[in-house]
């Protein structure tokens, strides 16, 4: 069995957690906003409020990893997360850089929302420097670091893209009355995915290596074993996708009314099993150790 969690693991693991959601969602959202043009105005209005609200969410959730960090450290429960000593180190600490830089990201992203000048640039230096400093902290540290920096930017990038798909796609489902707009966007994003699985696929699978060290590592250390569950939802969600986009996609755009009906409850379903990837992820990289030979002592 793995090691016991404590009541700091699970503050820790919530807090990333509520960082995640809210970061990807607002990536996600700005990005699929940004690259697909033919989205209605109704959309692109609601989508820029999801923005904004998960812009807030997120940074609540960043900024709570920060006095968590403190109080774990001090270990006095609520003082130790409120001592300005202990607040002002781990703000020095690479988590207080990664925060500081997340922050800003959240800060762009939501200029993009409210539509200022150039909104599209800024959405997308928005998005990068978001997803970015998520590298600079956790098992993404290590060597060699520019090329481990760069593929966790990017793997955020292409799944916070896939994530902020879904709200428009299963909104437009629901509108049964206008399959054609549920077929376009439907049919958009998949071939927008068809790239993006390939780019996750193979960002994950030389992280993967780069961070067990070998690929045999994946299978005798406590993090590859993690690794192994999240891969395994990995290929539900990609599961259900393939569905939607060889056979719901084709069905909706024959005119069937039950194929959009399914559809819906797809992306459902993907919203569900994308939770669970986050949970596993922020299970990763807050509580899981960096590879080595597992204990035999720890399984039961």
């Amino acid at each position: 069995m793995f090691t016991e969690l404590t009541a700091w693991d699970v503050w820790a693991l919530l807090s990333k957690l509520i960082a995640y959601l809210g970061c990807f969602i607002a990536i996600g959202s700005t990005l699929y906003t940004i690259a697909t043009p033919e989205l209605q105005n109704e959309y692109r209005q609601r989508m820029r409020r999801i923005i904004l609200a998960m812009v807030v969410f997120g940074a609540v959730g960043s900024l709570a990893q920060i006095v968590v960090q403190a109080g774990r450290l001090l270990d006095e429960g609520i003082a130790g997360m409120l001592d300005t000593d202990m607040l002002m180190l781990v703000g020095e600490a690479p988590l207080g850089n990664s925060v500081f830089i997340r922050l800003l990201g959240l800060t762009v992203l939501a200029a993009f929302a409210l539509q200022i000048p150039v909104a599209s640039l800024f959405g997308i230096l928005g998005a990068a420097l978001t997803a970015s400093s998520f590298s600079l902290v956790g098992h993404g540290t290590g060597e060699p670091g520019i090329i481990l920096e760069t593929l966790v930017t990017l793997h955020l990038l292409g799944i916070s893209f896939w994530i902020g798909a879904l709200w428009p796609l299963r909104k437009a489902a629901l509108k049964v009355t206008d399959l054609d707009t549920v077929a376009s966007l439907a049919h958009r994003f998949g071939t927008q995915a068809t790239w993006i699985v390939g780019g996750l696929i193979l960002a994950g699978v030389v992280l993967a290596i780069l961070i067990t060290g070998s690929p045999f590592a994946i299978f005798t250390t406590q993090y590859g074993l993690t690794l192994i569950a999240k891969i395994t939802v990995v290929g539900a969600l990609l599961t259900l996708a393939a569905v939607n986009k060889l056979r719901l996609v084709p069905a909706i755009q024959r005119g069937e009314l039950s194929a959009a009906i399914h559809l819906r409850r797809s992306i459902a379903w993907e919203m569900l099993t994308v939770l669970v990837i986050l949970t596993i992820t922020a299970v990763l990289t807050t509580i899981t150790p960096l590879p080595e030979p597992m204990d035999p002592n720890r399984w039961e």
